[in-house]
């Protein structure tokens, strides 16, 4: 599987990403997105949607997909890469673990600890965005204990 780096999605353009269709299945799509993501071959996803996943990155880049994350609650896999998404912006460039962790979750490419990532990126946030510091905080914690959808 072939996976190109997506394309940066700064903060501003990621909260006016639009939401249309069908919430059911815009459920459906954003979660298997996110384990196919997060997960790569190892997600309980079909190998299709996994390959069909990383075409729609190599193809057009993260944009597409990350639209399905927007309305996800912080509680879910696909909400919390929705918040991890914009950090990019932030911790490119600065050659840190982090930063190159980041691009190899959204690459498809990530094989540390989600909740690690998550602690990290609350971090990085600090007072900057406290509710979303906290959000990753409470990620970190339902990914350790298995509970986070």
């Amino acid at each position: 599987m072939h996976f190109r780096r997506p394309a940066q999605l700064d903060w501003d353009e990621a909260v006016e990403i639009p939401n249309p269709g069908d919430p059911e299945l815009r459920d459906d799509l954003a979660h298997a997105t996110a384990r196919a993501v997060v997960l790569g071959e190892r997600a309980r996803v079909d190998a299709d949607v996994v390959a069909r996943v990383a075409k729609l990155v190599d193809d057009d880049g993260l944009d597409e997909m990350a639209e399905l994350w927007a309305d996800a609650p912080a509680t879910t896999l696909p909400g919390v890469l929705w918040r991890l998404l914009p950090l990019r912006a932030l911790a490119d460039g600065n050659g840190t673990d982090f930063a190159f962790d980041l691009d190899d979750l959204f690459a498809g490419q990530f094989t540390g600890d989600l909740a690690e990532l998550c602690e990290q990126g609350a971090a990085l946030l600090g007072d900057g965005a406290p509710e979303t510091a906290e959000e990753l905080r409470h990620a970190a914690h339902l990914w350790r204990r298995g509970q986070l959808a």
